[in-house]
């Protein structure tokens, strides 16, 4: 995140320890033993079917995959080797374990599609049937998630990050049980540990354990800062030098603002639609440079400040068949305008 590589050296050695026990405990390379206090996809409304050895296999790849970047980071070439032939072997068992050859991942649920999907887990030629199965899990569940701790974080990132951005508004829209939007109409400020933590036919969960500021459902900011407002790094960088900016709007929502404390400075983003025309802006620190990507019915048609087209028209991953046009920006502010983007609604 900060481009900062001391915390990576100085806890090297320990997160080395952790692989090396789980590959110890796990040789066949299918994470059932050793689960400890296993939560799995702790505080998911109603049932929890996601298997408990397909969450901690994912995780468990996920870790491999990071590790091998963690040691590229730091010059330990042959580390990140290794750590790559493990997230191979990882990939492989899972696919063979739970993944089938129409895109169906074990269970069906909401959680074990999304660490599929984000963990890249699911073969290339099988992640546009395994999104379509994750968006027809949401649309059984009536619109409503159904993701505790260990999947909420990523769901809405999986759905923009695979065509499917209206249904990750249906979701952020939702106002009825299990929902963000459930506990802002009934006056939180923050969010809550639990879905139920209150409801109107029980009112409070137990105090036990019953927290209304809790980071893990609260996790969807991410996406609120990565899609909805678009701020974000490009991909295999670090420390916010060279940014990608690219908005994913959507839903009810006609403008949004915000901004982050990078550190290199406030980035500052926000976006307008208003009678078929979109609206965006940026203010950059200095020593930054950034891809601005707007999606638009008609991309070629989307102009800067000074009227300049854009310098390329590329897909974008928000929606299928959809143009982002493509402009190159370094530091101070910048305003983009054009035809706005007209999402299918998901049925």
């Amino acid at each position: 995140m900060y481009g900062d590589t001391a915390v990576l050296d100085r806890h090297f050695g320990a997160m080395t320890r952790w692989m090396e026990f789980l590959e110890r405990a796990n040789p066949d390379y299918l994470r059932a033993r050793e689960l400890g206090n296993s939560y799995n996809d702790w505080l998911a409304p109603g049932d929890d079917d996601t298997p408990a050895e397909l969450l901690a296999t994912a995780y468990w790849a996920h870790d491999a995959a990071l590790m091998a970047q963690i040691a590229d980071a730091t010059g330990r070439a042959g580390e990140a080797a290794g750590y790559r032939a493990l997230a191979g072997k990882l990939r492989l068992s899972f696919v063979n374990a739970f993944v089938a050859a129409d895109g169906q991942v074990t269970s069906g649920t909401q959680t074990a599609y999304v660490l599929a999907l984000h963990m890249n887990l699911v073969p290339d030629d099988l992640r546009s049937a395994a999104a379509d199965r994750l968006v027809a899990a949401i649309r059984a569940a009536g619109w409503h998630l159904t993701t505790g701790f260990a999947g909420v974080g990523y769901l809405l990132p999986v759905l923009s990050s695979t065509g499917h951005t209206a249904a990750a508004y249906r979701l952020l829209e939702q106002d009825t049980m299990p929902s963000w939007r459930y506990m802002t109409s009934h006056g939180a400020t923050t969010i809550w540990e639990r879905w139920d933590g209150w409801t109107a036919e029980h009112g409070f969960a137990s105090p036990e354990m019953n927290s209304f500021n809790h980071y893990s459902l609260g996790s969807v900011g991410e996406w609120l800062y990565r899609f909805l407002l678009g701020i974000d790094q490009e991909p295999g960088t670090a420390g916010f030098g060279r940014l990608l900016l690219r908005p994913h709007p959507g839903g009810s929502v006609d403008w949004a603002r915000g901004s982050y404390q990078s550190v290199r400075g406030r980035i500052r983003s926000g976006w307008r639609r208003d009678h078929g025309r979109f609206t965006y802006w940026a203010e950059l620190p200095p020593n930054i440079t950034a891809t601005v990507r707007i999606a638009s019915d008609q991309p070629a048609e989307v102009r800067d400040a000074a009227g300049n087209p854009p310098s390329a028209i590329a897909s974008f991953p928000g929606a299928d068949g959809v143009k982002e046009a493509v402009f190159e920006v370094g530091s101070g502010t910048h305003e983009f305008s054009g035809p706005a983007l007209t999402y299918a609604e998901e049925d």
